[in-house]
């Protein structure tokens, strides 16, 4: 059987040695996806978001970069490629695509990117939904801005609120950059904690500015 030079883009895993190809039994090194000898499609081993799109473990992401990326990761893997192959073929591809898309969609929100990342240091950031904001000076913040978006009555006070919202969450988000630079995890929850607040709140005044009189879109 000849020999098939594959250069479709490889979704490394870190780990080195081989696997038999389930195809053709051959050995295949474990940061192919496809087998050197048949071609075939090797399933996914397990990985993080940011080795799925051959991605630095960096919070500050080129938003030029993870697109280039993900588009590029989605012609090799799409299922539309597969779709004269065999079911099983068929069904690998559909979960490269589906763990593709898992890690777009994660890392190209710098809420969700934060939160991933602490996941892998196995933190969870506190404030879900049911829970109570332990921060004080945080709990308040937040109560003085929810009584400022339900009390502002025209769009120039929600205009102005909006944008004081949406300059805290773009300093969480430096601030983030910051301390995931520095491996303190720790501030990081906090910080992510915060920007999970803001966001909230920010898509609140977003949808009350919507239903204020003369209300014009932005």
């Amino acid at each position: 059987m000849a020999t098939i030079d594959n250069t479709s883009r490889s979704q490394g895993t870190g780990a080195s040695g081989s696997r038999p190809c389930w195809s053709c039994n051959e050995e295949v090194n474990l940061r192919s996806p496809f087998c050197h000898l048949c071609g075939v499609i090797q399933p996914p081993l397990p990985s993080d978001h940011f080795v799925r799109l051959g991605l630095p473990r960096n919070y500050d992401l080129s938003d030029d970069n993870l697109e280039r990326q993900y588009f590029g990761f989605q012609r090799t893997y799409h299922p539309d490629r597969f779709a004269q192959k065999p079911p099983r073929e068929q069904a690998i591809s559909m979960e490269y695509a589906a763990n593709i898309n898992d890690a777009y969609n994660t890392l190209r929100n710098p809420l969700l990117r934060a939160e991933y990342m602490l996941r892998l240091q196995g933190i969870e950031v506190a404030g879900g939904d049911g829970d109570t904001v332990a921060d004080p000076e945080l709990l308040m913040e937040v109560m003085e801005l929810n009584e400022l978006i339900v009390g502002a009555n025209t769009i120039d006070q929600m205009t102005s609120l909006r944008e004081r919202i949406n300059a805290e969450v773009a300093a969480s988000e430096i601030a983030l950059g910051v301390v995931f630079a520095e491996n303190d995890f720790d501030r990081a929850a906090n910080v992510a904690l915060r920007l999970r607040y803001m966001t909230r709140l920010s898509e609140q005044a977003q949808q009350s500015a919507g239903s204020l009189p003369g209300n014009r879109k932005n």
